[in-house]
Order: structure tokens, then sequence, then C-alpha cells
């Protein structure tokens, strides 16, 4: 084999392993991307309070769908401000669908640091997720 066949052998193969990575990476991107949400009602109240533990904005703001998260800013801010970083302790939690498989309401109750918490969370499933419902425009 001369040197030259050698050479484009060399290159084909190096272009086919970057293909193969760049696949890979689609691929595990694809299945591992952050869209928020939670999988159940139920694991949406968990994933509420232990945002509101934390005081996290951002991670509350990933329980609304990517599409409605601009409009939550608002609410967000207002259950941070009530709730925000006083170690609550789930209660309660009714899981309520009366509207059908995709759509539910939630009413927890817990404590924390000098609070009660009460609370009612309006959420429905769109792609595949549960997601907390954001307020209308």
């Amino acid at each position: 084999m001369s040197s030259s066949s050698r050479l484009r052998v060399r290159k084909a193969l190096v272009a086919a392993a970057a293909l193969v990575v760049v696949a890979a990476l689609a691929v595990a991107f694809w299945m591992w991307r952050d869209d928020g949400g939670a999988e159940s009602p139920r694991a949406m109240a968990d994933s509420y309070v232990s945002a509101l533990n934390h005081g996290d904005q951002d991670e509350l703001r990933k329980l609304y769908h990517p599409d409605s998260r601009d409009r939550a800013d608002s609410e967000v801010k207002t259950f941070l401000r009530r709730y925000g970083s006083k170690s609550i302790k789930l209660g309660d939690v009714q899981v309520i669908q009366d509207f059908g498989p995709d759509e539910a309401k939630v009413q927890i109750t817990g404590t924390g640091e000098g609070i009660r918490l009460s609370e009612t969370l309006y959420m429905g499933r769109r792609d595949g997720s549960w997601y907390l419902a954001a307020p209308p425009n």
C-alpha cells in the first residue's frame, strides 16, 4: 500500500471516529437534557419543597414548563419570600385528579422554622413530565 493510500485511509478513519463522537454527544444531550418538571404529582410536591428549602429560584423555576417560566417569575419570588430557606418538612400531600390523567391539584401541608405551609399546587403533564401551572398573563 502506498503512503498516499495509507494517508487517505487514516483520514477516513479519523473522520468516521469524529462522526461517532458527535453522534454519541447528540444522543447523550437528548437523553439527559434537563427540562425540569417532575415524574409525578407527588414528586412535584417533593421537588417544590426541596427548592423552597434551598431558597433556589432557578430550581423552583424549573418546575414550570420551559414555555411558561418567564410568566412564573413573580410567583416564584412570592413563594421564596414566604417559604424560602425555612427547613420545611412536608406533611400531608393530597393528589386530586378530577379533570383527567394529565391534570392534578395537589394540596400540601408542612411545617418549618416559624411557619406552616399550606398550598395548593396546580399542575399538568406535558411532554411526559409534570409541570406547575404558571399564572395567566
